[in-house]
């Protein structure tokens, strides 16, 4: 009766350590496959971190690829601005050129200058298309005559000199000559303030005893003609 017992422990004992080594075993296994899920897990985000940086990095290649190509297009079109803004810059100064000298003919001062022998004066007629400005004028050899304030000359109108003494003064010298040329000028300014000098010239003969008096206008030049001006 004891020995059966103790068989039958004994094979309690070894069924009891059966199941223990089993349990070892599985626990082991399970041991080892998570160890290999973690191993696979880690590979996959090395692998992942890998990936990332591989194309973060072509991304950075292609916005650098593009920032290029910007730079460059803007370098082009700076160029081609500059070409442009240098064929305007030569088109206005040759506009410029064109206007100024279309301006100067259309501006340009046209007189009349004749002698009304009945009235005895000076006629100064403005033919241009701008008011003029008289100043003042100059007969034959005398001191030019130059106002503090200018007489104005209408466009298409006219002033006139009173030449009373003149006429006198011409007889005078006309005693003994059969005729005689006698110059005479004008100090004008047109509305851009720019000075000129007409010059003409008087024509006086006798004619069955009378005196007379032609005039021609010379010449019309830009120039400054003194300093007496306020």
């Amino acid at each position: 009766m004891a020995g059966g017992a103790w068989e039958r422990r004994v094979a309690k004992l070894m069924e009891a350590q059966f199941y223990m080594s089993e349990l070892d075993r599985r626990h082991d296994s399970w041991i080892s496959l998570r160890d290999l899920i973690l191993e696979i897990v880690v590979i996959v985000l090395i692998g992942g971190e890998i990936w990332l940086a591989w194309k973060q990095g072509k991304d950075e290649d292609t916005l650098m690829d593009k920032q290029n190509a910007v730079l460059a297009n803007l370098q082009t079109s700076s160029s081609a601005t500059a070409n442009t803004l240098g064929k305007l810059e030569t088109t206005t100064e040759v506009m410029n050129g064109a206007i100024q000298r279309q301006l100067g003919i259309l501006s340009q001062v046209s007189l009349a200058i004749t002698f009304d022998i009945g009235q005895r004066r000076i006629n100064i007629t403005n033919n241009g298309n701008q008011n003029l400005e008289l100043w003042g004028n100059r007969l034959a050899d005398q001191k030019p005559t130059i106002d503090n304030e200018p007489r104005i000359i209408p466009r298409g109108g006219y002033y006139y000199l009173l030449a009373g003494n003149f006429y006198k003064e011409a007889t005078e010298k006309l005693k003994d000559k059969p005729e005689s040329f006698i110059p005479f000028e004008v100090y004008l300014k047109d509305d851009t303030g720019s000075e000129f000098v007409a010059k003409s010239q008087f024509l006086a003969q006798w004619d069955g005893g009378v005196l007379q008096l032609h005039s021609q206008t010379t010449s019309i030049e830009k120039r400054r003609w003194g300093k007496r001006l306020p």
